[in-house]
């Protein structure tokens, strides 16, 4: 209502994002076409069945992945756990390498089948995992526009150059051509990583509503 508050005074940036949580039980309460909106409850219970249905299913896919490309091990942070991947000559680290602004992944890696992209984030919270969906979201809709540029070759190659500029060690796992045959031509993977709160008793709402939805 005017001039009536509804909620406590939030972070500029917070609002802008359109998502927050207020109340010390963290109600998540996101913005849409204009108003605020929070999850009714009933729908809060049947997301969180869903949750933990999925939870399961991502979990049982993911095993096979994450044991041939060894991507579990501690880190304090993402920018740790990129660091780390740089020793694994199986991964090529693409973390803060940009094409016009659009960071494809964190991390790029394959096998037989697809090219696996992953990007990563500390913590799963609504903060968390809304920018990893947007990042993801981004890329994906970027390699699109790439694949279909008559100019995805030389695109491709600006990409492969800058990935060297930020690790020469790069030229050992993958060549230009591979490269560019891997992200022009083979299905694509994306991958949600999380360094911390990934778990099926996970409190965030909307980070919940995020994995689902996206």
């Amino acid at each position: 209502d005017i001039g009536k508050p509804v909620f406590s005074p939030v972070r500029i940036f917070d609002a802008i994002q359109g998502f927050i949580e207020i109340g010390a039980d963290k109600k998540p309460v996101y913005l849409f076409n204009g108003d605020w909106y929070v999850f009714d409850q009933k729908y809060t219970q049947l997301l969180g069945e869903e949750f933990d249905r999925r939870y399961s299913e991502y979990l049982e896919r993911s095993v096979p992945i994450k044991t041939y490309f060894d991507l579990v091990f501690p880190s304090k942070d993402e920018m740790d756990y990129n660091k780390k991947l740089k020793k694994n000559p199986k991964i090529c680290v693409a973390h803060c390498v940009f094409l016009s602004n659009v960071e494809l992944a964190d991390a790029i890696f394959w096998d037989e089948n697809c090219v696996y992209l992953i990007h990563n984030k500390r913590k799963f919270s609504g903060s968390g995992v809304r920018d990893l969906t947007n990042q993801i979201q981004t890329s994906a809709d970027y390699i699109q526009k790439i694949r279909l540029s008559i100019d995805r070759n030389s695109i491709i190659e600006e990409y492969y150059q800058k990935l060297l500029h930020n690790d020469p060690s790069i030229a050992s796992r993958v060549d230009l051509d591979m490269l560019t045959s891997l992200l022009l031509s083979k299905p694509l993977v994306y991958i949600a990583g999380y360094i911390d709160s990934y778990r099926i008793n996970a409190e965030s709402t909307y980070a919940k509503y995020l994995t689902i939805e996206t």
